[in-house]
C-alpha cells in the first residue's frame, strides 16, 4: 500500500512535468483535431489515428521543451514502436497512455506491458523507482486531464493499482491534493481535490 512518504517523494518528483506536459499536449491537441477535421477523419471511427498523431506531436513539442528549457532531470526516452511516449528520471518512469472506457487500459499479451505494471522495481528499491502511468483524455468538460496512476498487477479481477490521482494543471495546487489511505483502491482515486470556490485559478 502506498504510504504518505511515498506520496510526497512523488508530489516532488513529478511537480515540475506539470507545465511541459499540459502545455505540449494542449498544443498537440490544437494542431491535431483540426488538422484532422480537414481531412475527413474527425470522426469517433478514427480515433486511434487521432491518438496516434496527437502521441507523436505531443512527444516532439516536450522533446523541443526539454532541450530548450530542461525537464529538472526527467527526459524524455527514445521512440519505440506505436510511437510511445516515455519519461524517465533516474529509475523512476512515466508512460503516456490513453485510457480504456475511462479506466487503466489492459497490459494485454504485451509482455514488456506486463512487467511494467507489475511495478517490482518498488519492491527492491522503493517508490522512488515507480513506473507510472499518465492517462490523457478530455474530462466531461472536455478539458484535458492527466490522471497519474501506479500499476502493481495485471489481473483483472484483482487491484490492479495502488495510487491514483488527476495531475493539476497549476503546480500550486498540488498543495490542494488531499491524500486518503485507502485498502481497496481499484481505480477510484487515491488524491481527491478538495472545492475551490475561486473557478479563476484554473482548478483541476
Amino acid at each position: 500500500m502506498v504510504t504518505l512518504t511515498d506520496s510526497e517523494q512523488l508530489h516532488l518528483a513529478l511537480e515540475p512535468l506539470i507545465v511541459p506536459l499540459y502545455e505540449t499536449l494542449q498544443a498537440a491537441v490544437d494542431t491535431v483535431i483540426p488538422q484532422c477535421a480537414d481531412w475527413g477523419i474527425g470522426s469517433h471511427d478514427y480515433q486511434a489515428a487521432r491518438s496516434h498523431l496527437t502521441r507523436a506531436l505531443w512527444r516532439r513539442k516536450l522533446s523541443d521543451w526539454q532541450l530548450l528549457d530542461g525537464l529538472d532531470g526527467w527526459r524524455v526516452n527514445p521512440p519505440q514502436p506505436n510511437v510511445q511516449l516515455a519519461l524517465s528520471r533516474d529509475l523512476l518512469s512515466l508512460r503516456m497512455l490513453r485510457p480504456s472506457s475511462g479506466f487503466l487500459p489492459s497490459p494485454g499479451p504485451n509482455v514488456a506491458r506486463q512487467v511494467y505494471y507489475q511495478n517490482r522495481n518498488v519492491d527492491l528499491f522503493g517508490c522512488m523507482a515507480s513506473q507510472l502511468v499518465a492517462l490523457w483524455a478530455p474530462d466531461t468538460d472536455g478539458e484535458l486531464r492527466i490522471r497519474i496512476v501506479r500499476p502493481i498487477g495485471t489481473d483483472p479481477e484483482s487491484k490492479r493499482a495502488d495510487l491514483s490521482f488527476v495531475l493539476p494543471r497549476a503546480p500550486e495546487q498540488f498543495d490542494l491534493l488531499e491524500f486518503v489511505p485507502q485498502d481497496d483502491l481499484g481505480l477510484g482515486g487515491l488524491y481527491d481535490i478538495p472545492a475551490v470556490e475561486d473557478e479563476s485559478d484554473g482548478s483541476a
